[in-house]
């Protein structure tokens, strides 16, 4: 059984249903006025599916919102950042919002054209497509987050470069509408993780370098996640590499290849720093400050 499949609706049941009990001794929690939830398998769910859930429950107790931007990229399984503090986005077709007495504390509410045909059902919810979800992310949220989405479509084949230029045309006059265009020029279907896309992404945002490549290669076959004005090597570290069952050797042995391809590298004359997930989010005028003196540096010594 999915977790969606766990939902459980309660506006039909009558009022000696054994489900009212379970609320109320506290195995299943209630997420919305009509659906419940298993307790111990809510609290044990990733916050990223808690997340889908709570969406999924939020957005199937109404009949006139639209699930959108971040909210519906989670729905389509798109690349974002992890859920913290975030809102779930519904738009309301009319003009007209709920009152904030019925208004749900975890719900933004917008404003938007979206026509029929931008709408989708996923798992009874209705969402903005692909390619509406991802021109959304850029112009409401970020670039970066934009790009993560874009890459993530472009990667699993959701859509094509085509339709989000399609999309960024029909929206031309929407707010936001030229950080949108600037995320489709750089998506790419070459991305090979969310926090390389998101990476990229920042480098865009901060103006660091001329040419990003991601998935860069070398003559003697070593590819790096990204590469700046065949210069300056970035490399996005993840747990997965390291847990010594992902690629089938002992830790100590991913290690000393990763130093090996790193020293061969280097020797080529190519800087490489490498960042975590974590020092993206968290530590990222640090991150932004160490590219830019890197980028410095080998401009400054190949023009001796």
């Amino acid at each position: 059984m999915t977790d969606l499949a766990q939902l459980i609706y309660l506006r039909t049941l009558p009022q000696h249903d054994p489900t009212w009990q379970k609320i109320a001794t506290g195995d299943l929690v209630r997420i919305t006025t009509w659906f419940a939830y298993p307790a111990e398998k809510y609290k044990q769910l990733p916050s990223f599916r808690r997340k889908v859930v709570d969406i999924t429950a939020i957005a199937r107790g109404t009949s006139k919102a639209v699930v959108a931007g971040k909210s519906a990229a989670r729905l389509l399984g798109l690349w974002v950042l992890p859920p913290k503090n975030e809102s779930i986005t519904l738009v309301r077709k009319s003009k007209s919002l709920p009152t904030k007495a019925a208004q749900d504390p975890r719900v933004r509410y917008r404003k938007m054209w979206l026509p029929a045909e931008h709408i989708v059902d996923v798992d009874g919810v209705r969402s903005t497509n692909v390619a509406r979800t991802c021109v959304d992310i850029a112009r409401m949220v970020s670039l970066e987050e934009g790009i993560m989405a874009m890459d993530s479509a472009l990667v699993h084949k959701l859509v094509t470069h085509d339709e989000l230029s399609g999309m960024v045309l029909q929206l031309s006059r929407a707010k936001g509408i030229a950080r949108a265009r600037l995320a489709v020029q750089f998506a790419s279907a070459l991305a090979e993780s969310p926090y390389e896309s998101y990476a990229r992404g920042i480098l865009i945002a901060e103006g660091l370098g001329s040419k990003i490549i991601a998935q860069y290669s070398f003559a003697n076959g070593y590819r790096v996640d990204l590469c700046i004005d065949d210069a300056v090597v970035i490399e996005i570290d993840g747990h997965v590499k390291y847990d010594g069952t992902t690629y089938g050797k002992p830790v100590d042995e991913v290690i000393r290849a990763e130093r090996q391809r790193e020293k061969h590298i280097q020797n080529l004359g190519f800087v490489v720093l490498r960042y975590s997930p974590s020092e993206l989010l968290y530590e990222r005028p640090r991150v932004v400050s160490e590219v830019r003196a890197a980028l410095k540096a080998v401009r400054l010594r190949r023009s001796a």
